[in-house]
């Protein structure tokens, strides 16, 4: 089928038909409003007090965990006053952090311990 018998086949255009517009009307004073039983303003109102109540309650939950990491995860004071950490008899043991003074070590009291002795001194 070519174009030319596509276009044979279509009814002929009518010419003497004006065109027209279609206006619909609608009365807007007759508009009906639906009212809502009180069942399900209830759920709709205990829908979303418990969709508050529960992102308070877990920000909370956050909050406070991430308090309790803040007091396990304290940080540690690199430039500590107290110079036990620079000392030759100093020890990363847990059991006996230093030798000669044990009772001290790590304190404000080892400020002015006579034992001190400088890794970093010379022989």
């Amino acid at each position: 089928m070519n174009n030319h018998d596509f276009y044979q086949q279509l009814p002929a255009l009518k010419t003497d038909v004006e065109p027209s517009i279609i206006i619909r009307e609608e009365r807007f004073d007759e508009i009906q409003i639906e009212e809502m039983p009180i069942t399900d303003i209830l759920s709709y109102v205990i829908l979303v007090s418990l969709g508050l109540a529960s992102t308070i309650v877990l920000l909370d939950l956050l909050k406070l965990g991430r308090q309790r990491l803040e007091k396990i995860a304290t940080p540690v004071k690199y430039f500590s006053p107290v110079p036990c950490r620079k000392c030759r008899f100093f020890s990363s043991n847990s059991y006996l952090r230093c030798a000669v003074n044990p009772s001290i070590v790590l304190r404000n009291e080892a400020k002015d311990c006579s034992d001190y002795w400088s890794i970093f001194a010379n022989n």
